[in-house]
């Protein structure tokens, strides 16, 4: 009896622990998949990684594939302080192309995640991450490695794993002080941009490139009820344009969400709530004509993260106003699923799925959008060597299910890779 009573003491306490958290909605859907990958303190991790990859569509519409053969270059620096914890990556990289010569290229990938905190009441994150690209394997993998923002104000990305050239740029910060031990509020914003160019090498095919931007602030309220239950409000304004946009785009959203943690790892949040766009610009075809709608929308969806200690898993809907890259107010009302796993098979396999599809719609009804829907899945199968040496191989397929730009991309291709990589840790400081 006393032994049950000790444990059950023990279990509370632990409950008591996790239910104190703050909670912010600025960060759903960007924790680490594992707590393995966020149990990394005062490490430096280096190394090389070596892939080669097979393209069955490689050439735009050309239906031309292609081999390439990639080196990689990483550094990863890991700092647990008492009052500050960060992760530092950067790649760089070069690629050998066969057939293709525009994707025989240099790649960049670089991502920061920091918190600091400036008493027990109140911090600060910090979150970047940047990558410029011509392979589609470097795009995914930057995509599931670098730090992304939460799902209410990421980049409506659907080039991922796309034979384009992109050049990312994303950044955030929320400021986050707790005015009592159950409740939380914060301010904070985001600016992404993004820069896609075509690397098809038709006779007389146009250098395309296509562009969109987009910044938010928001601000929030939460409170913990319990140590399972949470609930709060947030209000953000989100502009967005694109370099073919005739118009930019100003939305105000307020969400009110919950936040159900069915274990210390386990967590679902649901969120809803009414969006105002204020469209400012020209008509489409119409030059010089003012060109003025204020749509409402409906924002919803949901997350559901499992942070096992090699086990993990996201997944995710939103619906909501987001950027747009061909779309002639600049935005575009998107639907957006997305799927991460991680699975320790056994001690020698692990196993990754991820899974992403987005489909747009036209803000306005009399606006024109030309912004393409896409789906990308792929699977990925790793196996150690050595402490230091892996061997792993990955397949992903991505396709536009919308018409696109001519010369802009394929229209779906698929793509299988082998890589080996050798990774050396080393404890830094005290």
């Amino acid at each position: 009896m006393l032994k049950i009573t000790f444990i059950g003491c023990v279990v509370l306490m632990a409950t008591c622990g996790w239910g104190q958290e703050p909670i912010n909605p600025a960060d759903l859907g960007s924790a680490p998949l594992t707590r393995e990958d966020e149990a990394r303190s005062n490490t430096v991790r280096y190394g090389l990684s070596t892939s080669a990859a097979f393209d069955d569509n490689a050439q735009g519409f050309a239906g031309q594939s292609n081999i390439t053969n990639s080196i990689q270059p990483q550094l990863e620096l890991s700092l647990s302080r008492p009052r500050t914890k960060a992760r530092i990556f950067y790649g760089p990289s070069y690629t050998f192309s066969t057939n293709v010569a525009s994707q025989r290229d240099t790649s960049q990938s670089a991502g920061f995640d920091s918190q600091y905190l400036f008493s027990r009441r109140l911090s600060l994150t910090v979150r970047a991450a940047y990558v410029d690209t011509s392979n589609p394997v470097q795009s995914v993998d930057a995509a599931e490695r670098l730090p992304q923002l939460g799902v209410l104000e990421r980049a409506n990305d659907v080039f991922v794993g796309a034979n384009v050239h992109q050049v990312s740029e994303q950044v955030s910060s929320d400021l986050v002080y707790r005015t009592s031990q159950y409740t939380s509020v914060g301010i904070g914003g985001s600016f992404s941009n993004a820069i896609y160019r075509t690397i098809a090498e038709q006779t007389n095919a146009i250098n395309e490139s296509l562009r969109s931007q987009a910044w938010a602030a928001h601000m929030f309220v939460g409170h913990r009820f319990s140590a399972a239950y949470s609930v709060g409000l947030t209000y953000s304004a989100q502009n967005f344009s694109s370099q073919q946009a005739l118009a930019t785009t100003l939305t105000h959203s307020a969400l009110g969400y919950v936040t159900i943690s069915l274990s210390p790892h386990v967590q679902l949040s649901m969120f809803a709530g009414p969006e105002l766009s204020k469209i400012f610009g020209t008509a489409t075809g119409q030059s010089g004509i003012s060109y003025n709608a204020t749509p409402t929308t409906l924002s919803y969806g949901s997350t559901l993260h499992w942070q096992g200690e090699r086990n993990g898993l996201m997944a995710s809907f939103v619906q909501r106003v987001s950027d747009s890259v061909q779309s002639g107010t600049g935005a575009v009302k998107a639907r957006t699923v997305a799927f991460r796993a991680d699975r320790q098979l056994t001690k020698r396999f692990g196993l990754n799925l991820f899974g992403n599809y987005s489909s747009n719609t036209a803000l306005d009804s009399t606006a024109v959008n030309s912004t393409p829907d896409s789906v990308t899945g792929g699977i990925g199968l790793t196996r150690p060597i050595t402490p230091a040496i892996a061997f792993g191989i990955s397949a992903f397929h991505q396709e536009f299910l919308s018409p696109i730009s001519g010369v802009l991309g394929s229209s779906k291709h698929n793509l299988v890779s082998a890589s080996v990589s050798y990774s050396f840790v080393r404890p830094i400081g005290r």
